[in-house]
């Protein structure tokens, strides 16, 4: 949703956390 996007784009940590945990996003 936007609001993910959102975070993914403002937080790169949180992105890095969620692709390293295999639950990505996108």
């Amino acid at each position: 949703g936007a609001l993910a996007d959102k975070i993914k784009h403002e937080t790169p940590i949180w992105r890095q956390l969620v692709e390293a945990s295999g639950a990505k996003l996108d």
